[in-house]
């Protein structure tokens, strides 16, 4: 896999800087309004980029396909629990196309849907990624850093504590051609590479 260009943007980790995919679209997240779930995660996206393919992050199941008025069509995947025993999911608001349905299980880099405009208060095709566990109640999911979820961070932060420097984090997007481990739970850009 060759990148050639990068966005680059920031983690919630001090000092983590992250790096998307050349293919990807720009990551709009800081020219979102804070304080709701949705922008607890990634927002990307933007003019001219309606239509663009969203793939599943990892392996799992989709728990719920819905529509609200805000979020429009959102999609929510239970992965599995994490090193913490924690259930973890991501929920992917504003999905245009809908490719799931609730109960489909679904592998990483399949398509779930295209970035849309669906919901209240949308200004331009973008569409948010969130990383999420739910507590004990049924209803009550918590936002993480998606930074602490990416394939290969764990590796990259060891390097850091090392006091290595080794430049901004590269996600990785979906590549076709790597055998990805089901443990720890792990994502990869909700993209495939080109």
């Amino acid at each position: 896999m060759v990148i050639t260009a990068y966005a680059v943007s920031s983690c919630a980790a001090a000092g983590l800087r992250t790096v998307t995919p050349s293919n990807t679209p720009p990551d709009i997240s800081h020219r979102m309004a804070t304080g709701t779930r949705a922008h607890a995660g990634i927002t990307m996206g933007g003019s001219g980029y309606l239509g663009h393919e969203i793939v599943a992050p990892a392996d799992g199941v989709v728990v719920s396909v819905t529509s609200g008025k805000r979020s429009g069509n959102q999609v929510r995947i239970h992965h599995g629990l994490d090193a913490n025993k924690r259930d973890i999911y991501t929920e992917h608001f504003h999905v245009h196309e809908l490719f799931v349905k609730e109960g489909d299980k679904v592998k990483r880099g399949q398509t779930i849907g295209s970035i849309g405009e669906t919901g209240a208060r949308v200004f331009s095709h973008h569409y948010h990624y969130v990383v999420l566990y739910r507590e004990e109640s049924p209803r009550n999911y918590i936002a993480l850093d998606p930074g602490d979820y990416w394939f290969g961070i764990d590796q990259y932060k060891e390097k850091l504590g090392k006091g290595l420097d080794i430049g901004p984090f590269v996600i990785t997007c979906f590549d076709a051609n790597v055998n990805y481990p089901k443990e720890p739970i792990r994502f990869t850009y909700p993209v495939k590479c080109k």
